[in-house]
């Protein structure tokens, strides 16, 4: 995969602007790093929090999500590549964090939103288990397609668009989600104002702590270029516990994949054979799936990363105080 050309640069710094910090509105700030794309990752002198500065205005940030950002069949800069679904491999296989929620919390009659939702595998497992849940996703193409393949409640619309009354949700997931929000104490405090109180958010990001141990080689620089936030275990608690928040679980370091760029590169060289990719959207393949899923009890080990600095994700809960 190559890096963003000089033009596509070019044409996305002409519509860019200036903004103040995203968490404490401070227009202090001091450089850290250029990425491929030519945007600045810059850090708050006040809160500490690390943003892109300048930035795409807010249509353009919106149109990144409009079509094809989870087509996961070409190399691109911007989404997902190698995002393979079909209903089976959604009903077979839970997402990657559902062991660490379902471990936390009971969703048997609870309320559940998932922010950032895609395909709705989230909202899936947790109906599954019990739940009333509904998603939100600005992909319209990824939310048709959970409602019409799974029959799930998903919403095409930004969080604070969700026409949904406060204190409706016990529980709000949201995974590499945090991590693209423009404007994030303005979102931060519609997600407090939804839940009920005494209710939780569960959190997973990207580490950016990362840098200090990658430097210059570090993927963030490269890839997934529409993140606009750069979080580490400190920023993030203090974003949360800003909004009004309490920490109910401490923020640790996930050491799931490694972040230099050589390495993501290796993992993207690794492809499906085609004749693979054929078989698994076979409809025998769906029902092997499915059989799989009820007899195999399905679960994941998580190993975490004890200096905080080489994970490649944090993980985090948080609870709006009773009232």
């Amino acid at each position: 995969m190559s890096d963003v050309s000089d033009r596509d640069a070019r044409v996305l710094l002409m519509n860019t602007e200036t903004v103040p910090c995203p968490q404490c509105g401070a227009l202090q700030f001091a450089h850290l790093v250029a990425r491929a794309d030519g945007f600045n990752i810059v850090r708050c002198s006040r809160c500490e929090l690390a943003y892109v500065n300048p930035r795409p205005r807010d249509d353009e940030i919106q149109a990144l999500y409009a079509r094809d950002y989870y087509d996961g069949c070409s190399d691109k800069d911007v989404g997902y590549v190698q995002y393979d679904r079909t209903p089976g491999l959604i009903r077979a296989t839970p997402p990657f964090d559902w062991t660490l929620i379902s471990r936390a919390v009971s969703l048997r009659g609870l309320r559940a939103l998932d922010v950032g939702c895609a395909f709705g595998a989230m909202v899936y497992w947790m109906r599954q288990a019990g739940a009333t849940a509904t998603g939100v996703d600005l992909s319209a193409e990824s939310t048709s397609w959970g409602k019409s393949q799974l029959g799930l409640d998903l919403r095409c619309c930004a969080l604070e668009h969700l026409g949904e009354s406060a204190g409706t949700f016990d529980l709000i997931t949201m995974v590499d989600l945090i991590e693209h929000v423009p404007h994030l104490s303005v979102f931060l405090a519609r997600v407090r104002d939804l839940l009920k109180p005494g209710g939780r958010v569960f959190v997973r990001t990207p580490n950016f702590a990362c840098f200090a141990h990658y430097g210059d080689e570090c993927a963030f620089l490269r890839f997934s270029l529409e993140h606009l936030l750069y979080f580490e275990p400190a920023t993030l608690r203090r974003a949360f516990e800003s909004a009004g928040f309490e920490v109910c679980d401490d923020v640790r370091v996930l050491d799931v994949t490694s972040q230099r760029t050589s390495d993501v590169l290796a993992a993207r060289a690794l492809r499906v054979p085609a004749w693979r990719r054929a078989l698994r959207r076979l409809p025998f393949a769906d029902l092997l799936r499915l059989v799989r899923s009820r007899v195999v009890a399905v679960s994941q080990e998580y190993r975490f990363d004890a200096t905080g600095k080489q994970g490649s994700m944090i993980v985090g809960w948080f609870r709006r105080p009773l009232e």
